[in-house]
């Protein structure tokens, strides 16, 4: 392992990168597959955060007088609303 004299850190980009793979594999090992973060588990929790987000973002562009991206957006919002009225 190669040692930066002054400060005693690794200073070798292929041992941190091994060492990143063997912690990533530990934590997949003990907490399952994280990667990428599978928390919402069907199309009606994900629209629904969607929705909420682009909620948000609305009102953030009204705020700000950026209209004619609230309008895209709501366009947006229009679309999730009728599929997850479908679901």
């Amino acid at each position: 392992m190669e040692l930066d004299n002054d400060k005693g850190f690794i200073n070798n980009d292929k041992i941190l990168n091994q060492i990143a793979d063997k912690v990533f594999q530990r934590i997949m090992d003990r907490f399952g597959d994280i990667y990428p973060l599978n928390i919402l588990s069907n199309e009606e929790e994900i629209i629904a955060s969607e929705l909420a987000r682009l909620y948000t973002v609305l009102s953030m562009l009204e705020d700000k007088e950026e209209y004619l991206k609230a309008k895209i957006i709501h366009n947006k919002i229009q679309r999730l609303e009728n599929k997850f009225k479908k679901l």
